[in-house]
């Protein structure tokens, strides 16, 4: 090939280059003036005709020629318009997040708060351009606007608008500010500004109250603030401060009445039976439209009958036995972990389906409410302790309820709520994320908003911070098995078979 004609080629390319450059430098507004770019694109258009027209003809006037021109030209189309719509998703806040976890994307909870923002809310974030965490935070911030249009962000160096930082508070660069209607803003200092803390942050500012979980002490209860890796209730303190539960300690022997600001009272694993003077308390306390959370162990049977004298005006009990089920229905065949996968209509577990929740070590619960969570119809109750876990003569026989609520609304409008689980170990650190997939913590913390009358926030919490295991049942894993072992490799057999029956015909 010629010299005159290879370097034609090359203007043709590079003016179709510039062409295309000019496009998206006309969309995005930036960078050198698009008319220069025409210009230059246009002077080598008009270089490669003069240089070399009869090759330019020749292209044009075969019907190999015209068929790589079309080529040529479809592909600068299709490469323009991919550019385009890459440079326009780049400059929107929309997207969609594949992953199992929905780890790029808002939490329902978080969409049902922003769900009832009534005016805008204006989100500060003091960092500078040099902050690291500021793409980060820019991310996280883009997903709450693109949930809500009375979302507005603003990015703000607080090396530059000292006076503004000062005055809302800010005492440390990469600080976030919530403002809304008006109210106290909220500031969240670097190292809280998870989506948790950012969507606990809108709720207190829409409440515009402090809920408060006043958790029994003193009979040998859970310790909220623990870190056991088992026992421990340290995650569920956490998520209980992201919801905007402000947890108080409540030693029930030493009170004459349940304190006026206790929103909730919540009595999880107590190993001592509650005084007399303690079960009076409480069931004034319910009787007059209080909220309250049991979660007692089977075999207990002096705590159990405490906490039934509490519940008895309601019909409802703890029935004390140690419920087994089936090997389809417990954890790594344990027997004496169910798990559970369906659960009743109630606001409470509307938004588990077909999620796992195990119940470690339970017993059931009876007398009527609204069952959250059952066993299946193989399972049976051991009602006194013993050696083996086999099945005898003289136990329970299934389905049993797990999990309860119960709700009474009196004529002067207060409405009590109550919610019994039968294992105290339903929001331990070692069946909640990241130890595990389950969904103990959101039917935990779903209790917690439904006792507390947020009904309508009622929604999966913040998503883990990394994609976490598959749970399987052992239905589950058999289908897994029958599908991808057995059927799939049959179904290529059976194909490959009918593609060679026809051949041989024909």
């Amino acid at each position: 090939m010629k010299l005159d004609r290879v370097l034609a080629v090359v203007l043709a390319v590079a003016g179709i280059g510039l062409l295309v450059a000019a496009t998206v430098l006309t969309y995005l507004q930036t960078g050198p003036s698009p008319r220069y770019l025409l210009i230059f694109a246009a002077a080598c258009l008009i270089g490669a005709a003069i240089l070399e027209p009869s090759f330019i003809l020749g292209i044009a006037g075969t019907r190999r020629g015209r068929t790589g021109a079309w080529s040529t030209a479809l592909t600068v189309v299709v490469l323009g318009a991919l550019a385009f719509l890459n440079v326009f998703a780049s400059r929107g806040l929309q997207h969609v997040d594949l992953s199992a976890s929905q780890l790029h994307s808002l939490t329902p909870k978080s969409r049902a708060v922003l769900a009832q923002l009534h005016s805008d809310l204006d989100v500060i974030a003091f960092a500078a351009p040099s902050d690291a965490n500021r793409s980060t935070l820019m991310d996280l911030l883009n997903q709450y606007q693109d949930a809500s249009s009375r979302v507005k962000v603003r990015f703000v160096d607080p090396n530059s608008d000292v006076a503004e930082a000062q005055a809302l508070g800010v005492t440390s660069s990469g600080s976030l500010v919530l403002q809304y209607a008006g109210r106290r803003p909220v500031v969240l200092s670097p190292g809280s500004q998870t989506e948790q803390d950012v969507t606990g942050g809108i709720l207190k500012l829409e409440l515009n109250r402090t809920l408060v979980l006043c958790w029994a002490a003193g009979e040998g209860e859970r310790d909220l603030q623990s870190t056991d890796s088992v026992v421990g209730y340290s995650e569920a303190a956490h998520a209980l401060a992201g919801d905007d539960f402000e947890p108080r300690q409540l030693v029930l022997s030493q009170e004459a009445a349940v304190p006026a600001e206790c929103g909730i009272v919540a009595i999880v694993g107590a190993t001592s039976p509650l005084s007399a003077a303690a079960q009076g308390v409480l069931k004034t306390y319910v009787a007059a439209g209080g909220r309250l959370f049991i979660a007692t162990d089977p075999w207990r049977s002096d705590v159990n009958d405490a906490l039934n004298a509490v519940l008895q005006p309601d019909g409802l009990k703890f029935d004390g036995g140690l419920v087994i089920d089936d090997a389809a229905h417990s954890a790594s065949n344990r027997p004496a972990i169910p798990l559970v996968v369906s659960y009743a209509g109630s606001p409470i577990t509307k938004d588990l389906r077909n999620q796992v929740t195990l119940f470690p070590v339970t017993t059931s619960v009876s007398g009527g409410g609204t069952p959250l969570a059952s066993s299946s119809a193989a399972a049976y109750e051991i009602p006194a302790p013993r050696q083996t876990l086999a099945r005898q003569p003289g136990d329970g026989s299934g389905p049993f309820t797990f999990m309860s609520s119960w709700e009474q609304v009196f004529g002067n409008g207060a409405r009590s709520r109550v919610v019994l689980s039968g294992s105290s170990a339903l929001a331990q650190n070692q069946v909640v994320p990241p130890a595990t997939s389950t969904v103990n913590l959101e039917l935990f913390l779903s209790s917690m908003d439904w006792l507390a009358g947020q009904d309508s926030l009622i929604a999966l919490p913040a998503k883990p911070s990394g994609s976490l295991p598959l749970s399987l049942t052992a239905e589950q894993v058999n289908l897994d098995v029958l599908i991808s072992l057995i059927l799939l490799p049959l179904a290529v057999a059976g194909g490959g078979f009918l593609i060679w029956l026809y051949r041989r015909r024909t």
